[in-house]
């Protein structure tokens, strides 16, 4: 993991750690089911990416692909 994600990382964590709860729940509450489900969607499908990308990143480097 470089820098730069560390870095984005706690940038992330300490920005939703200050976040206004009630204001979030409020925003949350006023989405529809529709939205909802694509907004879950979409992180799944980042943080599958993501982690794809990690693995496949990493076993380029130890000089083998995942089987």
């Amino acid at each position: 993991m470089d820098l730069a994600t560390v870095a984005g990382w706690i940038g992330a964590i300490a920005w939703a750690a200050t976040g206004d709860d009630a204001k979030i729940k409020t925003r949350c509450r006023a989405l529809s089911t529709r939205k909802k489900i694509l907004l879950a969607l979409e992180l799944i499908f980042v943080e599958a990416a993501v982690t794809g990308y990690a693995v496949f990143h990493h076993a380029s480097h130890a000089g083998h692909l995942p089987h």
